[in-house]
């Protein structure tokens, strides 16, 4: 099956730490990558906003959903929160049974450049 991945990028990425750019690459990577093994999607949504300090990340589907408290220990989640937890940033995800997932991360770029 095909999935269609709607990119979206606003704000300046040029000031970005290279190793903040990379993580974040890593992040949507792993979220595209759990969405084609696992949600049976047709459509995705990618959206990266610079601003006042703060990376967002948002990605969203239109795949099957599940049911967090029974996917709690997966490895693509277990990723996730690894690189969000080394940049310092915090995350929402929401799904829900044949109604898709979104995931929201944000990272505040000034706490980014220590631990990095």
């Amino acid at each position: 099956s095909s999935l269609q991945i709607d990119f979206q990028s606003h704000g300046n990425f040029d000031d970005i730490d290279p190793k903040v750019k990379l993580n974040t690459y890593r992040i949507i990577q792993e979220l595209l990558k759990n969405i084609r093994q696992h949600a049976r999607a047709t459509y995705a949504l990618v959206q990266l906003i610079v601003g006042d300090d703060v990376l967002t990340i948002t990605v969203e589907d239109d795949g099957t959903g599940f049911d967090q408290n029974e996917v709690k220990n997966g490895i693509g989640l277990y990723n996730l929160k690894s690189r969000v937890h080394l940049l310092n940033g915090s995350y929402n995800i929401e799904s829900e049974r044949e109604k898709g997932t979104s995931v929201y991360i944000e990272f505040d770029l000034r706490k980014t450049k220590t631990r990095v």
